[in-house]
């Protein structure tokens, strides 16, 4: 656990909404091969991933890591991208050999004027069984569909309900996906509130409306599309695999292993907090005790001072002692990072 100040500590132990991106967080975020539809003579599935690949050659996130795998192994040649403008959150926009290649959302389409009636029947097949459709559009005109079916991870429905074990008021999922896919995620989960096609404008404008019902929110992301949420939040927390957006917006980056890292974090926090309100209570004693004795003439002021600061010196370390039994970090390489 990387943690990026001690002001952290304080809210993450009072959490009681935790609000989770869908894809890469609560799913693995690394789907196989893709499946390919062509709607376009011209534009076959091998011209389909070429093209995609070519558009996010060298990007890191997931799904660009896939179809630079698949062309990969069908040995596609990637050609150069001479311009390049993306809608974060709905899609891209390249010229590739001096063709225009949108890919992205629904959404992204329509914004751009592409017709999508040939694909409906496969979009809403995709969607029934939970995967997301990409759609490719060459020179304005449909071409073909990229389905990406994502999977769970595997740790994901224990982290939901270790979360609800500790008193949680609310799981939340956010998801820039279209609803149906959304919902099946959820449903697998558990989850009975669940946001879909969100860009990440309106994840932060959720976490702010949590906030605003007096609700202690912990937003839990990987991607370039959570960072706002993940700023908004009291507590804002990046996993392993995440990007560097992510990360640099996250008051806590979980360094390695799985979700159960998010509720690991938790724990440490209030226990910690706990660990600080014992030592403060037992020196608060011990120095209400002194004051009496000195007041009675029964302590002079040397040994009164050497007293107090032994006291607290000595709470300290009794606390630190059961640390150690309730897993708070012992060892330097578990130390919570300034």
């Amino acid at each position: 656990l990387l943690v990026k100040g001690p002001r952290t500590l304080g809210p993450l132990a009072r959490v009681k909404t935790v609000v989770a991106a869908k894809t890469g967080t609560l799913t693995t975020g690394t789907p196989p091969a893709p499946g390919v539809i062509s709607y376009d003579r011209s534009a076959d599935g091998a011209e389909l991933i070429r093209m995609r690949a070519a558009a996010e050659h060298g990007m890191s996130h997931p799904v660009a890591r896939a179809v630079a795998r698949l062309a990969r192994e069908r040995q596609v040649e990637i050609p150069a991208v001479t311009s390049t403008e993306s809608a974060l959150g709905l899609g891209i926009d390249v010229r590739v050999e001096d063709r225009r290649v949108l890919i992205g959302s629904r959404r992204f389409m329509e914004l751009r004027r592409v017709a999508l009636e040939k694909s409906r029947s496969d979009e809403t097949a995709a969607h029934a069984g939970g995967a997301s459709p990409l759609f490719v559009a060459i020179d304005n005109r449909l071409a073909g569909m990229l389905i990406l079916q994502d999977k769970l991870r595997d740790d994901a429905r224990e982290a939901v309900r270790a979360l609800r074990a500790r008193q949680m008021k609310n799981v939340i999922m956010l998801s820039g996906d279209h609803p149906e896919p959304s919902r099946v995620i959820a449903e697998s989960l558990g989850l009975r509130h669940h946001y879909a096609e969100l860009l990440p404008e309106a994840k932060a404008r959720l976490v702010r409306e949590l906030k605003a019902e007096g609700r202690v929110v912990l937003m839990v992301g990987d991607g370039v599309n959570d960072a706002l949420a993940l700023k908004a939040a009291d507590v804002g927390m990046a996993v392993p695999g995440g990007t560097e957006v992510a990360a640099e917006a996250a008051d806590i980056v979980l360094l390695s292993g799985g979700l159960d890292r998010v509720v690991r974090g938790i724990d440490l926090a209030r226990e910690s907090i706990v660990a600080v309100r014992r030592t403060l209570g037992i020196a608060a004693r011990a120095n209400l005790g002194l004051v009496g004795l000195a007041s009675l003439g029964w302590a002079r002021p040397l040994t009164s001072i050497l007293l107090s600061q032994g006291t607290t010196v000595g709470a300290a370390l009794i606390t630190a002692a059961r640390g150690g039994k309730i897993g708070l970090p012992t060892e330097p390489r578990d130390l919570i990072r300034p």
